[in-house]
């Protein structure tokens, strides 16, 4: 952020003139006021340092004023709890068994891999974000009673280094410390940190976009790499995604910069480009031991590669949210948190108006293309690897607005008149824009909007202390006031997790019944009883849930064929959604429910298994279990597998071993149906909401669409259009004692415009421009209900950032001891739907407990899973078997039979098998992190790399001077 001649960003000798000139007259206090404002100048000393960490402390409250007073942290009730807390106790969990290996164990054995979410999990990718912070490294002390205080305590210390990177920053530019002190907190307390109360471990780039800036710069004027390097490395081992968009960030800033430098030339271009390049290519290297694995994670998920809209333009409501996160704090969607303190408007408005040197022009620049990313989607594409708009790197945003701040400061402080009339007309436009945004959209604006007038009237009409200390107010209050209302009055801070209460959520529901359990199996959940997911670690017990970005691709597509309505999204998973075969896939052996909801309980639990009472909740086991381990004669081809519905796939589990096609060596083609299709007729009708005063009073009764029947229990092909809800009413019998499925197989939905009466200006206009702005796309809702039970789905839209590309599911109805009559299906969003089959079928439940028992003859002996490593033994009788275990598949398997590698197949889908001769033979499966090993390697050399060549320079190149010029 400086020119090749020297220019900088900061006062400049006029500056320095009018400082003196504003020596303070008059008063004790506002003398001693200006001589430590005076003191700050070279930010750096006792005095600056005082005042920045009064300053700090005093805007840290005003951020988290209305969480306090609402008595939360900043821990966010979803997300927050069920990934960062959690992670966070792993981490510590991780760390400590790593250090017990190491110097107590001496076995030098890096924990890999973990049962205790899904079916398994590999830690050390789990870990990663978490592990790629070091500050997340005080997780080590973490107890039960400390982990949520150090977890909350990561906010504020990621703050304050990121403060002192900016002012290593401005002070390496020549900025005076007061103008520094103001851009600091105005990037510190951007809307950009509101990330802190939903996404803890996203707070982190921070503190390391400074670092880059300036570590770019000084490579730019020849100075030492060494930041520059050390930082690439820490976006590296933190997240891939975020080193990707810190360096086309970096890219574009630095050819901004290029263009400004004086004698440029060609081959300077091509001096700098291979110089930064080689650079970025050492600080890639030393962070291959976190960056090489999670990248074949992220490249091997199905998530990455959906096809998806190329849009040209959001939807119209994002650009009014993001023009509101000038004048408040706003979510503008595609991942984006903006909103920017009352100077740092100002500011920026001013350096568009004003005469600019080459610094503001670089700075003004810098604005509009960063401004440019974010309003088009296809640059949202670009900058989240193709995958699909994201915009959370507005960290470079917020830093850039908070460097602006710092650049104008000292114009500000030679009076807003004296410097430029035409900053002055722009300053009064801004806030009557944003006036009449105020008045058109919402209310609340009037604080935000107040504030701007204030420090209007103050830039204009103040002088001297006055001035100073206006500034400084003016910052403090914006912040107070816009964090206050994104807490309060959009109720944020009721959404975060209660002071004290982490540790007792995570217990809370399933997860402390759980604590009871005999630990030889899974645990699930139904209905109220379901927890929190990912909390089982907390208690080391394993469950069922799962909740993390870097998924099992091949867990995920088992769960698709077989229409997993608990698991809507890739990434997660909440339960086997009371579905017995699945929950035996799973290796639950327990499953638990509110005492009321016993109805809940797979008829493979509830009936003839033994029960037990905890805390209110029934705890069920299942008399019969698949074995982890098990023998099949029978191989069943992947193509086959993938023609059938979800219940007849699900069946097919328990008759043979799923391979693909050219790996089958005693194929199967008679699977036996354990389920009876059931006939219906059928009525669909639009449901209008009577709570719309502009619904007419006689048109609140259902309206009818059309009716039919499927006598072979199948329907066809339906297509229907709805204003907001429709109905489906299936006119049928659901016998008793049997497992009960409705299933939608190839659902797509069509978004379409519906406005009520109570729309906004807002939406009136979207609704307008709707031919011009695509609409948005948050997918439907698919609700299916008989007498005693109801089960839902989210399918995520097309645009939706969590959309999955699944469209077929299975809806369990359960058990019942008496036959119920009808069934009812809700779709929720307006639009055009499409479904290529519906049908629904009762599953035998006596006869898959039967071949459930059947599988156990045939079970592996001395089956163990010990940290990284699963072994069992396996006796073949009557020719060759496939050993089915019900571990993820990965390419991080290896398997040795009797010692000698073998292929480790993928089975099922998601799971493993090897294929085993006639005999006796001992099964040893190792699990690696791919990429871990290679990475390391590759992290040593670049290390050792680094090393020699800053030893070299320092032998070559004088020391170099301090910051500041």
């Amino acid at each position: 952020m400086t020119s090749h001649d020297g220019a900088t960003f900061g006062a400049d000798g006029q500056d320095a003139e009018s400082a003196r000139l504003s020596k303070r007259k008059g008063g004790v206090v506002a003398s001693t006021i200006g001589r430590w404002i005076d003191a700050l100048g070279p930010a750096k000393g006792v005095a600056f340092w005082i005042t920045y960490c009064a300053l700090f402390a005093l805007m840290l409250c005003c951020m988290c004023a209305s969480f306090l007073h609402a008595g939360t942290s900043f821990i966010w009730i979803d997300d927050g709890l069920t990934q960062q807390y959690t992670v966070f106790i792993e981490l510590g969990d991780w760390l400590r068994q790593l250090l017990w290996n190491v110097f107590i164990a001496h076995s030098f054995e890096v924990p890999m891999w973990t049962s205790e979410l899904g079916y398994g999990q590999d830690y050390y990718l789990w870990i990663s974000m978490c592990l790629g912070d070091p500050i997340d490294w005080i997780a080590i002390f973490a107890t039960e009673e400390t982990a949520e205080l150090l977890l909350n305590l990561t906010v504020p210390i990621t703050l304050f280094l990121a403060g002192i990177a900016y002012v290593k920053l401005g002070r390496y530019h020549g900025n005076d410390g007061f103008s520094i002190l103001l851009g600091a907190m105005a990037f510190l307390f951007s809307g950009v940190s509101i990330i802190a109360f939903n996404q803890i471990f996203l707070l982190y780039p921070m503190l390391l976009a400074p670092m880059l800036i300036l570590g770019a710069d000084k490579v730019i004027d020849g100075r030492s790499p060494a930041l520059f390097i050390i930082t690439v490395a820490l976006f590296g081992f933190y997240s891939f995604t975020n080193l990707w968009m810190a360096c086309l960030l970096l890219f574009a800033y630095c050819l901004i910069r290029f263009a400004f430098l004086e004698g440029r030339s060609w081959r300077l271009f091509m001096k700098l480009l291979l110089k930064m390049l080689g650079c970025l290519a050492l600080g890639i290297c030393m962070s291959a031991v976190a960056l090489l694995p999670n990248v074949i994670a992220i490249l091997s998920l199905d998530r990455v590669g959906l096809e998806r809209p190329w849009d040209v333009l959001y939807p119209f409501e994002f650009y009014i949210q993001v023009a509101k996160g000038f004048v408040a704090f706003n979510y503008a969607g595609s991942e984006c948190f903006i909103g920017f303190l009352s100077l740092s408007v100002i500011s920026i408005a001013s350096l568009l108006a004003s005469r600019k040197d080459d610094a503001g022009k670089m700075l003004a620049i810098m604005f509009l293309v960063l401004t440019a990313v974010l309003l088009f989607p296809v640059l949202g594409k670009v900058m989240n690897g193709f995958a699909y708009p994201n915009n959370r790197w507005v960290w470079m945003y917020a830093l850039l607005m908070g460097y602006v701040t710092t650049y104008m400061a000292p114009q500000f402080q030679r009076g807003v008149l004296a410097s430029s009339k035409r900053m002055g007309i722009a300053v009064l436009c801004c806030i009557i824009a944003f006036m009449v945004l105020g008045v058109f959209a919402d209310n609340v604006y009037c604080i935000p909007i107040a504030l701007l007038l204030a420090l209007f009237a103050l830039l204009f009409y103040a002088r001297g202390v006055v001035l100073q200390v206006g500034l400084v107010v003016s910052l403090v209050f914006s912040c107070g006031a816009l964090y206050w209302l994104w807490g309060s009055h959009y109720h944020a801070a009721e959404r975060n997790v209660p002071i004290g209460q982490a540790h007792e959520l995570a217990l809370s529901r399933a997860v402390g019944a759980a604590e009871h359990l005999d630990g030889d199996g899974r645990f699930d959940a139904v209905g109220a009883a379901s927890p929190y997911r990912n909390t089982s670690c907390v208690t080391d017990e394993d469950g069922v849930t799962f909740y993390n970005s870097v998924y099992n691709g091949s867990i995920d597509d088992y769960h698709s064929h077989l229409g997993l309505t608990a698991s809507p999204l890739n990434f997660s998973v909440q339960s086997m959604s009371g579905r017995s075969i699945m929950e035996q896939m799973a290796n639950v052996r327990y499953v638990i429910a509110d005492e009321r909801e016993g109805h809940l309980v797979p008829a493979l639990y509830g009936k003839d298994s033994a029960s037990a009472s905890v805390d209110g909740m029934t705890i069920d086991r299942a008399d019969v279990s698949i074995p982890f381990a098990t023998l099949f004669e029978h191989d069943i081809k992947e193509s086959t597998f993938r023609e059938l519905s979800p219940v007849d796939a699900q069946e097919a589990l328990l008759q043979g071993v799923v391979l693909e096609d050219d790996e089958c060596e005693r194929v199967t083609t008679d699977l036996k149906s354990m389920n009876d299709p059931l006939g219906f007729g059928y009525q669909l009708f639009e449901q209008v909401d009577a709570s719309d005063p502009s619904a007419e009073k006689d048109s609140a009764a259902p309206t009818f669409i059309s009716s039919g029947t499927a006598d072979d229990g199948v329907l066809r092909d339906l297509g229907f259009q709805s204003e907001g809800r429709a109905s489906l009413h299936l006119d049928v019998d659901i016998p008793a004692d049997a497992e009960a499925y409705v299933v939608i197989e190839g659902l797509d939905h069509e978004p379409e415009p519906a406005l009520s009466s109570k729309a906004t200006l807002v939406e009136r206009i979207g609704y307008k421009l709707r031919s011009i702005f695509p609409l948005p796309d948050n997918g439907c809702s698919v609700t299916v209900a008989a007498s005693d039970r109801s089960e839902g789905v989210w399918q995520t839209g097309k645009d939706a950032h969590l959309y999955s590309g699944k469209d077929t599911w299975a809806f369990n109805l359960g058990t019942s001891g008496s036959v119920r009559e009808g069934i009812d299906i809700t779709f929720e969003g307006s639009g055009r739907y499409e479904i290529g089959e519906l049908s629904v079928c009762v599953e035998d439940s006596a006869a898959v407990k039967s071949s459930i028992r059947e599988m156990g003859d045939d079970a592996a002996a001395d089956a163990e899973l010990s940290g990284n490593v699963f072994s069992c033994t396996a006796t073949v009788e009557g020719g060759s078997k496939t050993l089915l275990v019900l571990l993820p598949y990965s390419q991080g398997w290896s398997t040795t039979v009797d010692g000698q590698p073998v292929e480790t197949l993928k089975a099922d889908l998601g799971f493993m098998a090897v294929q085993l001769d006639e005999g006796s033979h001992s099964v040893v499966m190792r699990y690696e992190t791919p990429g871990v090993v290679p990475g390391a390697v590759i992290s040593l050399s670049g290390f050792l790399i680094f090393i020699a060549a800053m030893f070299v320079r320092r032998r070559r190149i004088p020391k170099e001077p301090r910051e500041g010029r």
